[in-house]
C-alpha cells in the first residue's frame, strides 16, 4: 500500500530547503534555489509585471527535470537579489 502512496507522490512538492542563508531571503526564491540545487534547469524565464502599480511584478521561471521527465512553472518575485541571481548567472529574460 505505501508503495502505491508513493508513486503518486509528486517530488516536486517535497523539495528540501537549500544551503544557503535564511536570513533575509525570500521564501519563493529560497524554494527556487532549493529547486537548481536539485538538478532542476532553468529553461526559460519571462518577466510579467504586476497588475498593482505599487508591487514590482514577478519572474515566471520554467524549470525542466529531465531526470523525471517533469517541467514547472515557478513564479518568483521581481526583487533586487532574485534580479541580481539571473544577472549573475547570464539567464536571458523574455
Amino acid at each position: 500500500m505505501l508503495e502505491e502512496m508513493a508513486f503518486f507522490n509528486n517530488p516536486w512538492d517535497y523539495l528540501q530547503q537549500p544551503a544557503h542563508p535564511g536570513q533575509g531571503i525570500n521564501a519563493a526564491y529560497r524554494t527556487l534555489l532549493s529547486a537548481i540545487d536539485q538538478g532542476w534547469q532553468v529553461e526559460s524565464i519571462t518577466h510579467k509585471a504586476s497588475v498593482l502599480r505599487m508591487d514590482v511584478g514577478y519572474y515566471l521561471f520554467v524549470l525542466r527535470c529531465g531526470e523525471l521527465d517533469l517541467t514547472r512553472h515557478f513564479m518568483v518575485p521581481a526583487v533586487a537579489e532574485v534580479e541580481d541571481f539571473i544577472h549573475n548567472n547570464g539567464y536571458p529574460v523574455m
